[in-house]
């Protein structure tokens, strides 16, 4: 359901913003406000009946609707005009009522030319194409309606239609934008995954990584590089299995030279390795898991200190990539080899601070968890005391805590007869 607030307070704005005539634009979180150029006496008149509607309790959603299609309907060539149906097509998906807001968006795409464009009030947003983001839309409805053919077929009479314009709606409670090319490319991924193409679908993402990726793209009020989203799919296509030797080095290549910043360049090794781990795990052959081992250190050496976004939020790619390795020994790999690995990596001279404790923490819950050796690991946790106090902790739940306080509390977890030289972090 549509949450009544953001409509009610938007509204509001909208009327006081107009009868002052003044044209401002909130940086952070823009709204619709008419100008002189477009507004008029009955456009402010629309907002107020629906600041009336959505002040009720429990809020008239049907006569919000009413009147942004009254809105569309007397002033189609203004902004407020232009973006009026993809608010009824929202509030209807909103409600539950996916045939009223499949049949706006496809109201939108057949009234409005080809080339009308929706002004775009974010940093980075370049003009909305009215017509191709209604058509997507649209396409999108209808697969949630489970008609995927029909969406489809709406995707693919886009390939004509679709330069390089971006699509989305800047002016929705919950704003987004993005490529045309990209979303197409998301939007027909799924579809094709469900009737079996994996293949097909892993082509459209790399050649949307290599053509589109530096475009912004926007999604819960942040702007990001569109590469992020497309290599995110394809790492979990690849992880379930899309692609097999040797086509999967060709794309994971493929990918690695499509990168062209750090942070890219450190999730694609990042990528790299958790695919190769994903196939080793499968195979359980040792030769894979070896090439995994491989890819893992590569990452912490060539980008240890870039941060790269995770689900636990920005982490630094080597803690990630010392993750991963430590991980291997779960799937079937020889234990020992990984702890020789992650103690080479606390000790090398090449590797940050940072990385190296979070390997011998790794390294310790091995021993603990796997080979079950409290005793070696109560070593290394004082070693992480002794020279590594003061390191952050990059981990969920660990947010402001130093490794020698978080190897303190494991110690004590693993081991009650902690001994008293070893009870304060730094002692």
């Amino acid at each position: 359901m549509p949450d009544p607030q953001c409509y009610r307070i938007r509204a509001l704005c909208l009327v006081l913003a107009g009868m002052l005539f003044v044209p401002a634009i909130a940086a952070a979180q823009p709204i619709i406000v008419p100008s002189p150029a477009d507004s008029n006496y009955g456009v402010l008149l629309i907002y107020e009946r629906i600041e009336k509607a959505l002040s009720k309790d429990p809020v008239d959603w049907d006569k919000v609707v009413r009147e942004y299609e009254i809105m569309f309907a007397a002033y189609p060539q203004t902004e407020d005009g232009k973006a009026a149906l993809l608010e009824v097509a929202r509030i209807e998906a909103g409600r539950g009522n996916l045939d009223k807001a499949s049949e706006a968006y496809k109201q939108l795409a057949l009234f409005y030319p080809n080339g009308t464009l929706l002004k775009n009030f974010w940093e980075h947003g370049e003009a909305i194409d009215l017509k191709i983001t209604a058509l997507m839309q649209w396409a999108a409805m209808l697969s949630e309606q489970g008609y995927n053919e029909a969406a489809l077929r709406v995707l693919d009479d886009l390939v004509v239609r679709v330069c390089n314009g971006v699509v989305g709606n800047p002016y929705s409670p919950d704003p987004w934008f993005g490529p045309a090319q990209v979303e197409r490319t998301l939007l027909r991924a799924p579809i094709l995954v469900e009737q079996g193409m994996n293949q097909e679908v892993v082509q459209e993402l790399l050649d949307g990584m290599e053509r589109f990726g530096d475009l912004p793209r926007m999604r819960d009020g942040r702007v990001r590089p569109s590469f992020q989203t497309l290599l995110i799919k394809l790492e979990d296509l690849l992880e379930a299995g899309a692609e097999k030797p040797p086509r999967l080095f060709m794309v994971l290549d493929r990918a690695q030279a499509a990168a062209k910043t750090d942070p890219a360049r450190a999730r694609t090794s990042l990528m790299r390795s958790a695919v190769l781990a994903a196939e080793a795990e499968r195979s359980q052959h040792q030769g894979r898991f070896a090439e995994a081992e491989l890819a893992y250190r590569r990452a912490v050496l060539d980008y240890g200190k870039v941060l790269v976004e995770s689900d636990a939020g920005e982490l630094p790619a080597g803690v990630l990539a010392v993750r991963g390795l430590a991980e291997l020994a779960v799937m079937g790999y020889q234990p020992n080899q990984v702890l020789m690995q992650l103690e080479q990596m606390a000790s090398d001279n090449k590797i940050d601070n940072v990385t190296s404790a979070h390997a011998l923490l790794c390294y310790a819950d091995l021993l603990c968890n796997v080979l079950e050796n409290p005793n070696q690991a109560n070593m290394v946790f004082g070693t992480i005391i002794s020279d590594y106090n003061d390191v952050p902790v990059y981990m969920q739940g660990a947010e402001g805590m130093t490794m020698g306080l978080l190897a303190l509390r494991r110690m004590k977890k693993m081991n009650k007869n902690v001994p008293r030289e070893q009870t304060e972090p730094g002692e």
